[in-house]
């Protein structure tokens, strides 16, 4: 659903080039070749926007193409550079979607500068900015991710009672905007299925203080 919003979002404003997505996962889930993540649906791909080096014409990624710091491609037939422009539309975009809970957006540092001064120097609105600033980050533990977006969302409320675990921070501006108005009815039920039964006689709810009293008093 995502991915769908994103790209009617972009479309009035990415000149006839469509969003091209790489990988999500495995339709039941588990690991899938090449990636560490991308095992329960909240992980997806999205392959950069890019620019002929030549003609300056906007192209669809061909591939997962990777940028050095000049923003140019590497070792490619036909060189490319990379379409900071549709690049931050299509971050902003990912920053304004209150309905999935974006947690990260995995990304080369150089390609986070770009994006973050082209934003800054065009007078983009400053929460928008600054929630950008937060989200896009280089992973530690592979590599740059010089040659896409990895999009990561946050587990539903529903999803962590089931066992789901974050693998990214839970923003402020997403407790009050998305966690809350994703909130389901029988969230409790969900949580009270994963729950082990009571032993038998166990005391439901807080003891009864007179009872209590009355045990502690009582002769051995």
């Amino acid at each position: 659903a995502l991915v769908q919003r994103l790209g009617r979002a972009l479309a009035p404003r990415s000149g006839g080039v469509a969003l091209r997505v790489g990988d999500l996962s495995a339709q039941r889930g588990g690991q899938i070749p090449r990636h560490r993540s991308h095992r329960n649906g909240r992980d997806v791909d999205l392959l950069f926007f890019a620019r002929d080096e030549a003609t300056d014409v906007a192209l669809p990624a061909p591939d997962f193409v990777r940028y050095d710091r000049a923003l140019r491609s590497r070792l490619r037939p036909t060189p490319l550079r990379f379409d900071v422009p549709r690049n931050w539309d299509l971050v902003e975009a990912l920053v304004r979607d209150h309905q999935a809970g974006v947690s990260r957006i995995f990304v080369a540092d150089w390609l986070r500068e770009a994006l973050l001064e082209h934003a800054r120097a065009h007078g983009k609105d400053p929460w928008v900015v600054d929630r950008a600033a937060r989200l896009l980050l280089q992973p530690g533990d592979s590599l740059p991710h010089d040659d896409h977006f990895h999009v990561r969302l946050a587990c539903t409320v529903r999803e962590r009672a089931l066992g789901c675990v974050d693998g990214a921070p839970l923003w402020p501006w997403m407790i009050k905007d998305w966690e809350k108005g994703d909130a389901l009815p029988n969230d409790d039920d969900a949580v009270l299925d994963l729950m082990e039964p009571l032993a038998a006689g166990a005391l439901h709810g807080p003891p009864d203080p007179s009872r209590a009293a009355s045990q502690v008093c009582a002769p051995p």
